[in-house]
């Protein structure tokens, strides 16, 4: 096919592809005829069209060139919107190349990288267990340390009981008295 291109003359001048044996065309060649083959046809539309005569014509048309314009950006929405797409599936693929590259072992033979990578695993099960032990224990002593302050603080120290009482460890001095009569009660 070939296009033809006015100059600012007004003269015509032919552009033959480039078709040299069996190579294919280029995308620029591609795009070319493509618009070259929209603007035929958008012209040959217009030249055979009648000028509409009545208001309602007029007003069909105008919905009519409506909805083509419409169509045609809805058409190049889900062109940006596939392009932007196949962009960030590249992106998203470009990372994960890189991950496994730089990944424990990224250029080693596969034995070798899951041994790298188990022992890895291993070293941060250790980690995690060694942690949560260190924390189980802070909590037990924080707790046996709290409930003996609350013990010392309400039932006293012991080192200084008298007939009189127990000083607990505020100052308030405490006197247990035994009511009525029975067997003695103790907290445990």
């Amino acid at each position: 096919t070939t296009q033809h291109n006015t100059t600012q003359q007004g003269e015509m001048s032919e552009i033959a592809p480039a078709t040299d044996g069996d190579r294919p065309k280029s995308k620029k060649e591609l795009r070319a005829e493509k618009k070259a083959a929209k603007k035929a046809a958008m012209a040959a539309a217009t030249a055979a069209k009648e000028v509409p005569k009545s208001a309602d014509q007029v007003k069909e048309e105008k919905h009519r060139l409506k909805k083509e314009r419409r169509k045609q950006q809805l058409q190049e929405r889900e062109k940006e919107r596939l392009k932007e797409l196949r962009r960030e599936k590249k992106l998203r693929k470009q990372k994960r190349k890189r991950r496994e590259l730089h990944a424990v072992g990224g250029g080693l033979d596969p034995k070798q990288a899951a041994e790298r990578l188990e022992e890895r695993r291993s070293k941060k099960k250790q980690k995690k267990d060694q942690k949560a032990a260190t924390a189980a224990k802070e909590s037990s002593s924080s707790k046996a340390q709290d409930m003996a302050v609350f013990d010392n603080l309400f039932n006293g120290g012991g080192d200084n009981d008298d007939e009189e009482g127990r000083t607990l460890e505020m100052g308030v001095k405490a006197i247990d008295i035994i009511v009525g009569e029975g067997e003695i009660v103790q907290n445990r």
